[in-house]
């Protein structure tokens, strides 16, 4: 990734940085088009210089890409810096038997500092979507707007153009910062069996919680840009393995095919993972995100890890009722009458929520894989293993 910024601030013309085929008149994102290859070969002298008087050809460290085409992808903010992670670990162990002993361990991860070397903490310090209201229609509520970003935007002519001397943007500037942090923090338990009498067996169980950045859902607000990473609260593995006691029987052939089996299972036991309570489509305060928090939670990924589902239908509730507030019920001349929902600065449609009578916070997930297996002792220190093995039997989410 810091090649792409490389190619953004480097000298224009470097060669890293895609250019739309518009710059030479090439475009052919809108219609099908018979254009082939073969086509391309006799204007290609004419692009290169096209392209080289435009955007230059890398050899001007005074110019940079980003001055000349007016967007870039995945810089590194000033601020950026590399991240780092704590462990800790602390835990008992005590023998119930000379073959069965039970441990408990606390387990605390924190990752600090996450951000472009990981690909996550993108942010658009342009706001190249954000818009700005210019007018609303009395009669539908229509919102017209234009985009508002940090930087000017560019006239179609100043686009054309591509002055490095223009100051104004083409499209958003991603930022990579280095400020996502995250923590898991887990009780595991474990009850472990020795192989004896025929029987080896391992139950964990762990009651975890993992938080941290999930997405930049308002700019003003990072706070809003964490919660749940999407754990699950409850996680429980039993494994075993069991050798079936042989048959005593008078016959060779029966024993050989009765006897020296073994059964081996792993069976995995998930609660269900949180949910996020966004309001996908809105950009309820007009900042180019439209991606929005339900208006009164704080967090993601919450329902089913720290909002209860009443706490949800009161805050849909209130919601609504805003909602409510805001629309206008006109009479048309023909007597009829028409609905004037709110709407957002971006002139999208605010409506009420309708949420279902039951709930449900997610599925759990269950899995069991089986393998058995049949020995046969070919001769004193020569034995034949045949193994079959089923995965994700039984798999089921509820």
């Amino acid at each position: 990734m810091p090649l792409l910024e490389r190619g953004a601030l480097g000298p224009s013309g470097n060669e890293r940085v895609p250019i739309d085929g518009s710059v030479v008149g090439l475009s052919f994102l809108s219609t099908p088009t018979a254009f082939r290859g073969q086509d391309l070969l006799p204007l290609l002298p004419t692009i290169r210089s096209t392209l080289a008087s435009k955007v230059g050809n890398g050899t001007d460290p005074t110019v940079s890409t980003v001055q000349v085409i007016k967007q870039a992808d995945q810089l590194f903010g000033p601020d950026h810096t590399t991240a780092y992670a704590i462990h800790v670990n602390a835990g008992i162990q005590q023998e119930l038997t000379p073959s069965l002993t039970l441990s408990a361990d606390y387990v605390m991860r924190r990752y600090v500092h996450m951000g472009g070397f990981q690909g996550v903490f993108s942010v658009d310090r342009n706001q190249f979507n954000r818009p700005r209201v210019t007018g609303v229609d009395p009669n539908t509520g229509v919102v017209s707007f234009v985009r508002d970003p940090v930087i000017p935007l560019c006239t179609p002519a100043q686009a054309a153009a591509l002055n490095p001397q223009d100051q104004c943007s083409t499209g958003a500037i991603t930022v990579y910062g280095g400020d996502a942090n995250y923590r898991y923090q887990a009780l595991q338990v474990k009850l472990d069996k020795r192989f004896s009498s025929r029987l080896q067996f391992t139950g964990s169980y762990a009651l975890a919680k993992n938080t941290g950045f999930v997405a930049v859902t308002q700019y003003n607000n990072p706070a809003l840009d964490y919660g749940n990473v999407g754990t699950p609260r409850h996680t429980l593995i039993v494994s075993g393995v069991y050798e079936i006691p042989d048959v005593h029987a008078q016959s060779r052939i029966l024993r050989g095919l009765l006897n020296a089996w073994t059964v081996a299972f792993i069976s995995e036991t998930d609660s269900a993972p949180p949910l996020d309570t966004t309001l996908s489509g809105l950009d309820l305060d007009g900042d180019g995100i439209s991606t929005t928090l339900l208006p009164g939670i704080n967090g993601h990924n919450l329902l089913g890890q720290g909002l209860s589902q009443s706490k949800l239908r009161a805050l849909v509730a209130q919601y609504n009722a805003t909602v409510e507030a805001r629309t206008r019920i006109i009479t048309n001349p023909d007597g009829t009458q028409s609905v004037i929902r709110p709407r957002t600065p971006f002139n999208q449609i605010i409506s009420p929520i309708v949420l279902p009578g039951k709930i449900s916070a997610g599925d759990s997930f269950i899995s069991q894989d089986v393998r058995l297996t049949k020995k046969f002792n070919i001769k004193e220190k020569v034995t034949l293993s045949l193994i079959g093995e089923v995965f994700n039997l039984l798999t089921s989410q509820i």
